[in-house]
């Protein structure tokens, strides 16, 4: 079984991005500015830094300001906590 192969571009979220919208986290006293991505442009490679949404047709995931979320080779999303393992 081959692995896939992450493409030959840069992996910046940016390029994904859609715009911007208040978003309510309690851990940060209110609304916050939030940047919000298409799922379906995230290159695999890119990292998002919380506070983050990621919208597609049918989810959305919310990153926390604590969290962080990667695009792996396979173009899952992966959510990591921080302190978490």
């Amino acid at each position: 079984m081959t692995l896939p192969q992450a493409p030959d571009r840069d992996p910046s979220p940016e390029v994904a991005l859609k715009g911007r919208r208040p978003a309510f986290f309690a851990e940060r006293g209110g609304f916050v500015e939030t940047p919000v991505y298409d799922r379906y442009r995230l290159p695999a490679g890119a990292v998002l830094a919380g506070p983050a949404i990621v919208e597609e047709r049918d989810s959305t995931a919310v990153v926390a300001p604590d969290a962080t979320a990667s695009v792996d080779p396979f173009s899952n999303l992966v959510v990591r906590f921080s302190g978490a393992a």
